[in-house]
């Protein structure tokens, strides 16, 4: 995939979509493992979609000569530096990033009562910026996606951990936070979690403007 050919990465948006809306409308777990797989197979195979890509291989390549990379997010940076040691090309990074996020947005899916509903939805809805061009964002957000799943009710701690995970791959992950205010099911625990959640999110503000 290039970006030159914006027609062409619309209408591999489009396919899917389509593909995983009869997937939601028939809801088979057969056809939730068999679409997912291709979902995250093609477009872990596959890179360039719009413009974005440019900023991410400018900066591989940076970081293999020793320059810096055009954003400041941790985890993304120690990502390719470990690609880089290794040897490996931009295009098995991309690899392992994209199937990195889709996985994490498959399993989220599959501990839904509709899979396959939940999949297209996701995929519609943040398919075409959150999973093929902003893909820190992405990222940060199938890790919040996967912390939900997996801990915001037996866990707060390792809830946390994985927001504090999820922030070293994009600052704005730390929003999830709010999720604590809108499960609040008194108003001594609401009270407690808006002041946490307006100090982390003041914090974010003040990171993101210096």
């Amino acid at each position: 995939k290039i970006a030159a050919f914006p027609f062409s990465f619309l209408s591999d948006l489009f396919f899917f979509s389509l593909v995983l809306f009869f997937c939601a409308i028939i809801e088979n777990k057969l056809l939730f493992r068999l679409s997912s797989f291709i979902l995250a197979l093609y477009f872990s195979l596959t890179f360039a979609y719009g413009y974005d890509w440019l900023n991410y291989y400018q900066s591989y390549l940076a970081l293999g000569h020793g320059g810096e990379p055009f954003f400041g997010d941790l985890g993304f940076i120690l990502l390719m530096k470990i690609c880089i040691s290794l040897g490996l090309g931009f295009s098995v990074y991309s690899f392992i990033v994209n199937m990195i996020l889709y996985s994490l947005i498959i399993f989220f899916s599959s501990k839904m009562k509709c899979p396959s509903f939940c999949l297209f939805a996701l995929f519609a809805f943040l398919g075409f910026f959150m999973f093929t061009e902003q893909i820190r964002q992405g990222l940060a957000l199938s890790i919040v996606l996967f912390g939900f799943i997996s801990y915001f009710r037996k866990s707060n701690i390792k809830f946390l951990l994985v927001i504090a995970v999820a922030c070293l791959f994009h600052l704005s992950a730390i929003m999830a936070l709010f999720y604590y205010i809108l499960s609040s099911s008194t108003r001594r625990y609401f009270s407690i979690s808006l002041i946490f959640c307006l100090f982390f999110y003041v914090t974010f503000i003040t990171l993101m403007s210096n």
